[in-house]
């Protein structure tokens, strides 16, 4: 007795003619479906577009500070007001600090405000006087820059680039987020 194999082979598929000239329909592109297939791309674009446009507002100063905002900030440190310039970071918040320092080498940390307004009173101690001057212009923005202008107590002036961060509350407006110090160019 020879075995015989227990599989089996399907039939061919036929189909009818009738269904043929129906599948060939569903699978050719209809002419009146080609604006779909050339509108796709296009919907995409304006999607995308819609979507960067309230970064491209914000990044241009739609909701970022004004000058005004940076007020407190830049009259407290012209002022060598250490504790001042300590209310302006937000509750549980951290200031990021970079200064080049007095000629004791560079200030750098992350403290919080208590640790924040120590670090700066004994910067401060070291300086007979403190001006800024706005070199942002007139743009909206979280960042400023001034023109730091200082003299370490017996020493010569210095001027470099001091740079303000503000971050937004949600309590609303701002408050201050980074003080960096950088050489200025020349």
């Amino acid at each position: 007795m020879s075995p015989r194999s227990t599989t089996s082979r399907a039939p061919p598929l036929r189909l009818e003619p009738a269904e043929v000239s129906f599948v060939r329909r569903a699978l050719a592109r209809r002419p009146d479906d080609a604006w779909a297939h050339r509108a796709l791309p296009l919907l995409g674009l304006v999607a995308a577009a819609a979507l960067l446009a309230p970064a491209r507002t914000a990044a241009a100063g739609g909701d970022a500070p004004g000058a005004s905002d940076f007020s407190r900030v830049v009259d407290a440190w012209q002022g060598r007001r250490a504790a001042d310039v300590a209310a302006e970071i937000p509750k549980d918040g951290r200031l990021k600090i970079d200064l080049l320092g007095t000629g004791d080498g560079r200030v750098r940390g992350q403290p919080t405000a208590e640790q924040a307004e120590v670090v700066l009173a004994d910067y401060f101690s070291k300086l007979e006087t403190a001006s800024l001057v706005d070199a942002s212009g007139d743009t909206k923005s979280f960042s400023r820059t001034y023109d730091y202008t200082y003299r370490p107590t017996g020493g010569t002036s210095q001027t470099t680039r001091l740079t303000f961060t503000l971050t937004t509350l949600r309590s609303g407006g701002y408050g201050l987020s980074a003080v960096v110090e950088r050489a200025k160019k020349t």
